[in-house]
């Protein structure tokens, strides 16, 4: 993970994330806890340099196109479900604003 701190005091973080899956898959699902105060935007979702489109629903056991994620927050959570067989997924640039 890299993390960078923006002049205005929000977060650029760059994570790499390796998925290892064994029998039958269809995607993968990250949350990630934020404070009252915090947020996401610019969620990406990349594999080997390819972007997956936004869009896709966010609900744990959901299905997409292909090829697609989507983001919902739940709470203090944004929860992010990536709708493809995935190796490697890539969140980058994130920021958190604190």
């Amino acid at each position: 993970m890299v993390v960078e701190v923006q002049p205005d005091g929000s977060l650029v973080v760059d994570e790499n994330l390796t998925f290892s899956f064994s029998g039958e898959f269809s995607g993968a699902f990250r949350e990630i806890p934020l404070r009252d105060d915090e947020s996401i935007d610019q969620v990406a979702v990349l594999e080997s340099g390819q972007a997956y489109r936004s869009g896709a629903s966010a609900e744990l056991g959901s299905s997409g196109d292909p090829d697609t994620f989507g983001t919902t927050s739940v709470g203090a959570v944004l929860s992010t479900t990536v709708t493809t067989c995935v190796a490697d997924v890539l969140l980058p640039p994130t920021s958190v604003a604190v």
